[in-house]
């Protein structure tokens, strides 16, 4: 199958590996709850400041401090296709665990901003480039191979916790860098999707969720209903 970003590593679950994706399905759901957060607070900021200062001067203000952080960590601009290929394919050479973690708190800081200030762009390709720093963050620090492993098990973790959309995360990451360690993936993303609850991007997803369990408890009380009342009429006769 060919996939967007190859990988071309594989292996077969081991316990410790078992234990690792399970680490790394609740640490990365904490991540994604942080993501998920600096992108609503930078909602809310955007709607007070435009309010109260010209969109021109805002939107500039912005671009400023997106160049300034583009200037010093170009890698955190634009989608970052390129640097998921290079972390996919353990292909980025040797980074330091603090270049590592600016680039994930600048690439949430970039995102949340672009797309709250007039950007253009989307959501699912920016959790993945989080999610797959936040994994390479951890195989480096404890020092596990392969690194790829732990960049999917991150990547899919992002998602299901992100978009609330479980199998679609896992199904997503399969196709995206192929199906390797697909069950230690399922592992990591369940984790992922439970821990972080009812939070997600869009929240019109989760109001459609609602509605629909809503509707399907009320259908499910008027059946109850309609039981109970044939059996009154029946013990009336």
């Amino acid at each position: 199958m060919e996939t967007i970003f190859s990988s071309s590593i594989f292996t077969s679950p081991t316990f410790l590996a078992l234990l690792h994706s399970i680490f790394v399905g609740v640490l990365t759901a904490l991540v994604a709850l942080a993501f998920m957060e600096t992108f609503e607070k930078a909602s809310v900021m955007s709607n007070r400041l435009l309010t109260r200062f010209p969109v021109l001067l805002t939107s500039g203000f912005v671009g400023l401090m997106l160049g300034v952080i583009g200037l010093f960590y170009p890698e955190t601009l634009g989608l970052g296709y390129d640097f998921i290929h290079k972390i996919t394919a353990s292909e980025l050479g040797q980074l330091s665990t603090t270049t590592l973690i600016a680039l994930l708190i600048l690439k949430i800081v970039a995102t949340s901003l672009t797309l709250n200030f007039g950007g253009s762009g989307g959501l699912f390709i920016p959790s993945l480039y989080v999610g797959g720093t936040f994994g390479l963050i951890y195989a480096q620090i404890i020092g596990l191979k392969p690194v790829a492993l732990y960049v999917m098990l991150a990547m899919s973790a992002m998602l299901a916790a992100t978009s609330k959309s479980l199998l679609t995360s896992i199904a997503l990451v399969a196709e995206t860098v192929g199906p390797s360690f697909i069950v230690l993936t399922v592992v990591s993303a369940s984790i992922s999707y439970f821990i972080t609850g009812g939070k997600s991007f869009y929240k019109s997803q989760l109001m459609r969720k609602s509605d629909s369990n809503l509707a399907l408890h009320m259908d499910i009380q008027k059946h109850k209903k309609a039981g109970l009342n044939g059996k009154t009429r029946n013990s009336a006769l």
